[in-house]
């Protein structure tokens, strides 16, 4: 039986830190990247028909903070999130 694919969107502003959390979701073999942004606002348009069961959002945006994204996408994502902000990890929102 096939196993599940874990399908991730990525939020990233650094193309060098795009990339290497792409290789490494390629190289998973579970996952699958649904799609990769380099803004909140690009974020925010075009994540929610894609419907990652995860996401990767980096919290220093430079045109939103990540945390104001992700709370603006759970709700239409309908997952719990959590932000990693260097040494902790912040619960910001659960549906």
């Amino acid at each position: 039986m096939p196993q599940p694919v874990i399908r991730v969107a990525v939020v990233e502003d650094d193309s060098r830190l795009r990339r290497t959390f792409t290789d490494i979701l390629d190289s998973a073999g579970d996952c699958d990247c649904v799609g990769v942004f380099a803004s909140g606002r690009q974020a925010i348009a075009r994540i929610p028909p894609l419907k990652p069961d995860v996401l990767i959002m980096d919290v220093n945006l430079p045109d939103s903070s990540g945390v104001a994204c992700v709370a603006a996408l759970a709700p239409q994502l309908h997952f719990s999130t959590g932000v990693h902000t260097g040494a902790s990890i912040e619960r910001i929102a659960t549906s």
